[in-house]
């Protein structure tokens, strides 16, 4: 999902940075398997649009 990370650029530990929010998959499995609609729960974040 998202945008490939680059290989190269590395975040301070030494890891892949992330290219999708993960309060964004929190939001989609809130609004998808819970029901519950993601802007009650998580603010910010926006439902990747996925289907489970």
């Amino acid at each position: 999902m998202g945008e490939l990370p680059s290989l190269t650029a590395l975040d301070e530990n030494d890891s892949l940075d992330t290219t999708v929010p993960v309060d964004d998959y929190l939001a989609t499995l809130a609004e998808d398997w819970l029901g519950v609609p993601a802007a009650e729960v998580l603010t910010d974040a926006q439902p990747l649009g996925l289907s489970f």
